[in-house]
């Protein structure tokens, strides 16, 4: 697996999907306009991104990015923080630990924003 094959199953599914450049100087692939479908935040949308790394082998990053920002900053509740992509970014430290394949790529996704309690 790598980022362009994700990239790919990404855009099968009709997604808006670009690689953009942070102001950390870090590539991400986003997706825009998300829509959060279970969890305290069901019903709103987002652009969600992570970053584009490069190790081999693949090894999906261990956080997410929203824009908006979709919480408080809170590290001690919400894992959350500023995000390097840029100040109108949030980034959410979550781990992944699911065999690696785009669908569980999605699933965690849509977990993370299923756990939410606000």
């Amino acid at each position: 697996m790598n980022n362009e094959e994700i990239v790919s199953h990404l855009k099968s599914l009709n997604w808006t999907v670009n690689v953009i450049q942070g102001n950390d100087g870090k590539k991400y692939v986003t997706i825009g306009d998300y829509e959060i479908e279970l969890g305290g935040l069901a019903g709103k949308k987002c652009d969600v991104a992570f970053e584009q790394v490069q190790s081999v082998p693949y090894t999906f990053p261990s956080a997410i990015h929203t824009k908006p920002h979709m919480l408080p900053m809170d590290v001690s509740k919400y894992n959350t923080q500023n995000s390097g992509i840029g100040q109108e970014w949030q980034y959410w430290s979550r781990s992944f630990s699911k065999q690696l394949n785009p669908q569980n790529i999605i699933a965690h996704i849509a977990s993370i924003f299923r756990d939410v309690k606000i």
